[in-house]
C-alpha cells in the first residue's frame, strides 16, 4: 500500500505474478492470493489508498483484473475528495467535480463546456429567461413541439422539472448534467444582450405575451379541470345525492 501511496498510482498483486505477497500473509496471517490498491487523491495530493485483499471463493476467475481496478478507481475518485473534506472542512469540492459526481451517479451526460452542445436561442427567447432563472432548467435543443433536451444540476430535481413543464408545456425529456457556473454563464451571455438591447415592454405588451401564453390548449384543460374540481367540492358540500364524478379526458 506505501508504494501505491508514494508513487499515486494503483496496482495489481498476485500469488502467481508477485511472490513477494507471501509477505503479507506471514506479516497478518490471512491468506492472500491477489489484491488490488488504487490512491485516494485529494485536491493536490494522494491522502491515503483503498485495497482489496482476495477474490471471492466462487468467482470464476480466481485473480483480480482491468474491471476490478476501474472500480475500486471510481470509488476511490468519489471518496477522495470526501474524506479529505472530513480531514480538512476548509476544504471544498467545486461544482465542476460535483457535476461531475451527479452524472456518473445518475447515469447522466455531462456537459463541460458551450461547446459540448448546440444551442437553440430561438427555443430561448420562447421560454424566457424568468422560467429558467427560476427552475433552473436551460433548456438548447427542441425534440419535438411538447419536449426539449436541457441542462440541469441535479436530473433527478423532478418538482422542477414538472414545475417546468406547467409554466411552458415543455417536457424535459433529456437531461444533461452540468455545473451550476456553466448555466450562469450561458444566461448572461445569452440573456444580458437582450436586456441591453432595447427598453423594456410596456405593461400592456406584457399583459399580452402573458395572456397568449396562457391560451394554450394544455393551460386550458388545466384551467377546466379547476374549475370543474371547485364545482365538485361545492356540490359535496351540499345534501345533494351525487353518485360519481368524471373530470373529462
Amino acid at each position: 500500500m506505501g508504494q501505491v501511496i508514494e508513487s499515486s498510482e494503483p496496482q495489481f498483486f498476485s500469488l502467481s505474478t508477485n511472490p513477494e505477497i507471501l509477505h503479507a500473509v506471514k506479516d497478518t496471517g490471512f491468506e492472500v492470493t491477489s489484491m488490488v490498491t488504487v490512491p485516494l487523491r485529494g485536491k493536490d495530493k494522494t491522502i491515503g489508498a483503498i485495497q482489496v485483499l482476495n477474490k471471492e471463493p466462487d468467482a470464476m476467475i480466481d485473480e483480480f483484473g482491468e474491471e476490478d481496478m476501474n472500480v475500486c478507481l471510481e470509488v476511490a475518485e468519489y471518496s477522495g475528495p470526501l474524506i479529505q473534506r472530513m480531514l480538512d472542512p476548509s476544504f471544498e469540492i467545486d461544482d465542476q467535480e460535483t457535476a461531475k459526481y451527479i452524472a456518473r451517479f445518475t447515469d447522466s451526460p455531462l456537459v463541460a463546456s458551450e461547446e459540448d452542445i448546440q444551442i437553440d436561442e430561438k427555443l430561448l427567447e420562447v421560454v424566457g429567461d424568468a422560467i429558467i432563472k427560476r427552475e433552473g432548467i436551460f433548456p438548447f435543443k427542441r425534440l419535438s413541439p411538447t419536449s426539449v433536451a436541457a441542462l440541469m444540476t441535479n436530473p433527478l430535481d423532478y418538482p422542477r422539472r414538472e414545475s417546468f413543464a406547467t409554466a411552458t408545456d415543455l417536457f424535459v425529456e433529456d437531461v444533461s448534467v452540468a455545473a451550476a457556473t456553466l448555466i450562469d454563464k450561458l444566461m448572461k451571455q445569452y440573456f444580458v444582450e437582450q436586456e441591453e438591447a432595447g427598453p423594456v415592454p410596456s405593461e400592456d405588451m406584457a399583459s399580452s405575451r402573458r395572456s397568449s401564453a396562457k391560451n394554450t390548449p394544455a393551460r386550458r384543460r388545466v384551467e377546466a379541470v379547476r374549475r370543474i374540481s371547485t364545482m365538485r367540492n361545492l356540490l359535496l358540500s351540499c345534501s345533494w345525492p351525487i353518485v360519481s364524478w368524471r373530470t373529462p379526458t
